[in-house]
């Protein structure tokens, strides 16, 4: 197999756990807040296809649109990894609830959850990009 052939294979498994990541985060939502929306889903798989489609632009483009949408492509890639634990953390917590008998609502189990997943500040990463991005 060759090496183009590699590459693409691989990005295309990153881009399908990167869907599935943005749907289960979607479902939490869905689930949390009784928010069923055709176009939040819609938005969700687009986000979805941010990071990987801004990596191949940057690699073969070099203007403000492509470096702008890299680094939301990134700071959006970020949060959702912390949502996706956060989401994890949500149906965890519910289901060990649920086991117990205990029913509690859906955004008082959110904020519960968001109160203990450290988010990062974004001024450090902002502060990283202006370091060590060429311009």
């Amino acid at each position: 197999m060759s090496t183009p052939i590699r590459f693409i294979i691989i990005l295309v498994v990153f881009e399908i756990l990167l869907t599935f990541v943005h749907l289960a985060v979607y479902a939490t939502l869905a689930a949390a807040f009784g928010i069923n929306s055709l176009f939040l889903e819609i938005l969700f798989v687009v986000l979805a296809l941010t990071f990987v489609s801004a990596t191949v632009l940057s690699r073969f483009y070099n203007n403000i649109f492509v470096e702008w949408y890299y680094v939301f492509a990134t700071y959006w890639l970020g949060l959702i990894h912390f949502l996706f634990l956060g989401g994890f953390t949500f149906f965890f917590v519910t289901a060990v609830s649920y086991c117990f008998s205990i029913y509690p609502s859906p955004p008082l189990l959110v904020r519960f959850v968001r109160s203990g997943i450290p988010y990062p500040p974004l001024w450090h990463v902002e502060q990283w990009s202006r370091r060590n991005h060429c311009h």
